[in-house]
């Protein structure tokens, strides 16, 4: 008599899993296609050892009919995603379809999602450094003007892309502050009060992570960024003739971490170009407790022209001036289709996604590409030993050379051509 129950209850168990198993399925479905269509587009241009070699699956294809199965690809990969959003692997090959596509910005998308649902996998992390390294490329020669120290003008926050920068010093500023003394950390003998509301500076904090653009991954640890240091109300003007090309203004808003305990209303940042205002943000205690917060201006208008350019601070809206130590962090002026990789610092996340994944000298072996220079180079490892073979991008090319063979603590001080390594990208890799 009990026997309709208990099939009921059965079949509910058997709907249930198959109802459970349907959307991975076709998840499945959707990724196997899609991984077909990415070898073909591939094999179209003669890729077929693409699994031994990484940088195979993220140089971009630039056939035609490649370029047609790629995006066939890509889109079997979405709607696996869409299908099973957990399916991790489906999101890195959605990833390696987007950076033959010269698409890094959806590539970052995809690989922030792949390390999100499985962050002990190092490939995501090593494919995520890859599509921030991809995006970084964009930066060769977008750098047109920087901020830099008084001290040293080859300082600063200059990408090693950056040709022909001009750099800018408080020493060309025209700087308005009030005329009563006040007690910063920078204030200087018989340059008070001035040097005490407006000087040079480096900052280390995290990046806001809801300040980034949706979906990219953002690391925890602290960002050490120049800064130029400005106690509400004050002013730097410089005078700065802007390129024919479209530009922006890019830079960090930031309150200096040993005062955030004791935050007042929070500062005014204010930008005019030629006496019209065209940036205001309030920064409160809140938001600057967070970290970093980018910003960027659109300078396409007064393209070719020499323009008065003025950033500004000023008290929150209560006028409470207490803890306002406020900065402007790596200003730059870049092209305006640099903007996502310079405010998101891409060639230094590159760095710090590998390190995520646990790639240093002591863990890397089988080939893998393991250093990147400036043109990018890749050392393949053999054993304990660097071998000699490398592969060097050059033009846009890849071509291999040969590197003389040194042991993995000798190659931070090897030269390769008369290549300097990438700072900030080499020691970590070093260490043990």
């Amino acid at each position: 008599m009990r026997r309709p129950g208990w099939y009921g209850a059965l079949g509910a168990l058997v709907l249930a899993v198959v109802l459970w198993l349907a959307p991975r399925g076709l998840s499945l479905y959707h990724q196997e296609r899609g991984a077909r269509l990415l070898v073909q587009a591939l094999a179209v241009e003669g890729r077929t050892q693409a699994e031994a070699d990484p940088y195979l699956l993220s140089e971009p294809v630039m056939d035609g009919e490649a370029r047609r199965l790629a995006e066939r690809a890509a889109d079997r990969f979405r709607a696996a995603v869409e299908a099973d959003p957990r399916n991790g692997q489906a999101y890195r090959w959605l990833g390696r379809a987007a950076l033959l596509l010269d698409r890094p910005e959806e590539a970052i998308v995809a690989f922030s999602a792949a390390t999100r649902l499985h962050p002990a996998n190092p490939l995501a992390w090593w494919e995520l450094g890859l599509a921030y390294e991809r995006l970084a490329q964009g930066l060769e020669g977008a750098v047109h003007l920087a901020l830099a120290s008084d001290s040293d003008c080859t300082a600063g926050p200059v990408p090693i892309a950056a040709r022909d920068v001009t750099i800018l010093t408080l020493q060309v500023a025209d700087i308005e502050t009030p005329h009563v003394p006040i007690n910063t950390p920078y204030c200087e003998l018989g340059e008070e009060p001035e040097s005490c509301f407006v000087a040079q500076a480096e900052w280390e904090m995290p990046d806001a992570p809801d300040r980034q653009p949706e979906g990219w991954w953002v690391p925890e640890e602290p960002v050490r960024r120049a800064v130029l240091f400005m106690h509400p109300p004050a002013r730097a003007t410089f005078t700065v003739t802007l390129p024919v090309t479209p530009t922006a203004l890019t830079f960090w808003m930031g309150i200096e971490p040993t005062v955030w305990p004791w935050l007042g209303d929070g500062v005014v940042y204010r930008i005019e170009v030629d006496g019209e205002e065209v940036f205001e943000q309030e920064l409160t205690p809140e938001a600057a407790r967070e970290g970093w917060r980018p910003g960027a201006v659109d300078l396409s208008g007064w393209v070719g022209r020499e323009v008065r350019l003025m950033l500004e601070t000023d008290a929150g809206p209560a006028g409470d001036g207490q803890g306002d130590w406020a900065g402007w962090g790596e200003v730059r002026l870049v092209e305006a289709d640099s903007v996502s990789c310079v405010l998101a610092s891409c060639r230094e996340r590159a760095a710090v996604a590998w390190r995520e994944g646990g790639f240093t000298a002591a863990h890397i072996h089988y080939g893998k590409v393991l250093y990147f220079f400036d043109p990018p180079l890749s050392l393949h490892f053999t054993s304990d030993r660097i071998a000699g073979k490398a592969h060097l991008r050059d033009n846009g090319m890849w071509q291999q050379a040969i590197v003389p063979e040194v042991s993995h603590a000798q190659a931070h001080c090897m030269p390769f051509r008369g290549i300097a390594p990438v700072p900030g990208t080499l020691p970590w890799l070093l260490q043990p």
